[in-house]
């Protein structure tokens, strides 16, 4: 071949290479930039319009800002839908933006679905937590009383404060066996209740304790000992304020400034209450007695 004929060869050959190419490059370019802007209409509304399930999930006030956001962006894409003479080109980008921006906005409700999951989840072990504590707290002090009303036993002059104390723990029974239906307030109303009554009742009964006793006294009188002429002893009729837990608390007298042992005690013969009673002591002589329980 002569050097005419490879070069007319060459020259054909880089112009098909050539054409090719450029050929290829402006295909490309026009997938890019045209299109029907009627169809890419209808896949904006149609996006628009699915979309709106999404604002169906937006009720909640607690959604009220993602709400405000999302209706921004439907109004905003609304407009481009009604813009004379948009293009096609127009309407893929934005189809492609409200789709990249909703998205944005559906993460954004479900990280605070979870947020609140979260929080919601705390909140029911805190207060299933405190209500626990509130019913703990008043089987606590149930038992308190109960030990307590144990301490009073029989005695006669504890039985008031038993009895008032005995209805209050009564009516906290009737709360805590209910305590699965109860609030929290009404555990702890019961509780401060029962604690008042409680506390009531031990300052009554600190009030009762024969340490507290006061005693009036008769004139005392005397009488004969039997076979005996050497003493006599001293009657002396005495009345106390409150009832004393037994008649053996009275153990003996200061006379005349002296521990003076009783002969006996007894209550006051006839009486119609327990707060009366009848000592007697032994004297041998005549004189002024100075007398103190």
């Amino acid at each position: 071949m002569n050097k005419k004929k490879l070069l007319i060869a060459t020259g054909l050959l880089t112009g098909t290479v050539i054409g090719v190419g450029v050929g290829v490059g402006i295909a490309l370019s026009s997938s890019k930039n045209t299109g029907n802007p009627e169809e890419a209409k209808k896949e904006l509304s149609k996006e628009i319009q699915t979309s709106k399930s999404f604002e169906n999930e937006l009720i909640s006030p607690q959604y009220s800002t993602i709400k405000g956001e999302y209706l921004s962006l439907v109004s905003q894409y609304k407009k481009l839908l009604e813009k004379e003479g948009v293009t096609f080109k127009e309407l893929s980008e934005g189809l492609k933006t409200f789709k990249t921006k909703l998205e944005s906005l559906k993460q954004r409700k479900t990280q605070e679905d979870t947020a609140k999951a979260k929080n919601d989840y705390e909140v029911m072990q805190d207060e299933q937590t405190r209500k626990m504590n509130s019913e703990t707290a008043l089987k606590n002090k149930i038992d308190e009383v109960t030990t307590f009303l144990s301490e009073l036993g029989e005695i006669e002059k504890y039985q008031e404060i038993k009895n008032v104390l005995s209805q209050a723990k009564t009516t906290a029974d009737a709360i805590y066996n209910e305590r699965n239906s109860k609030t929290i307030e009404e555990l702890k109303q019961a509780l401060n209740q029962l604690n008042d009554s409680l506390t009531a009742a031990k300052t009554k009964k600190s009030s009762t304790t024969n340490a507290n006793v006061n005693f009036t006294a008769e004139t005392p009188t005397k009488e004969d000992v039997a076979d005996n002429t050497k003493y006599k002893f001293v009657v002396l009729n005495l009345t106390s304020d409150i009832l004393l837990d037994s008649l053996s608390d009275i153990q003996g007298l200061i006379v005349n400034n002296e521990p003076y042992q009783l002969s006996s005690v007894e209550y006051k013969a006839n009486s119609t209450n327990k707060k009366e009673f009848t000592l007697k002591f032994p004297v041998g002589k005549n004189g002024t007695y100075s007398i103190r329980q």
